[in-house]
């Protein structure tokens, strides 16, 4: 199978949990109007106030199902895909999906990821920071990363970081 595929897979179960998140919280996240210029793809406006409770329901969800359910921080940024995927999984690319609005979350802790998979003979990969990007119109997670190392790009160099308590 290769890298992709692989990838894709690993997305979609975790995907679910965010799904399931909002699934018992009854929540939808919406995107504020306004929320990106019009002449570049970076976010003008913090996060909106009623998308925060959300989040932080997906992002407790998430951080306890990967083995920290009290990370360190927490930070969440309003940005489109692409910038998001250079920070959640760099080098990795969805030219169809860039522009789209979506929120961006990392959390830095103790991570076990035990919904990605790892090659046979190799241990459950774990990481001191678990970042992943949420679509303001339906809640889903559309992508996760797992990293020893903190982000290549600062979450501030995308728009106004939100900081989430879980």
């Amino acid at each position: 199978m290769n890298r992709i595929s692989e990838h894709r897979k690993i997305l979609r179960r975790l995907g679910v949990l965010g799904v399931a998140a909002v699934c018992v919280t009854g929540v939808t996240l919406r995107l504020a109007p306004g929320a990106f210029s019009a002449s570049t793809s970076q976010s003008t406006t913090a996060i909106p106030t009623s998308a925060i409770s959300q989040l932080t329901t997906i992002a407790k969800g998430i951080a306890t199902a990967n083995g920290d359910p009290d990370p360190a921080s927490v930070q969440a940024v309003a940005t489109t895909h692409g910038q998001a995927l250079s920070v959640a999984t760099p080098g990795d690319w969805m030219p169809q999906e860039t522009g789209d609005p979506v929120y961006l979350v990392v959390m830095s802790g103790t991570f076990t990821g035990t919904g990605f998979s790892s090659p046979a003979g190799h241990s459950t990969p774990t990481g001191a920071f678990l970042s992943f990007v949420v679509d303001p119109a339906t809640g889903r997670v559309l992508d996760t990363g797992l990293s020893p190392t903190a982000p290549p790009v600062s979450l501030a160099s995308l728009g106004p970081v939100t900081t989430l308590t879980l």
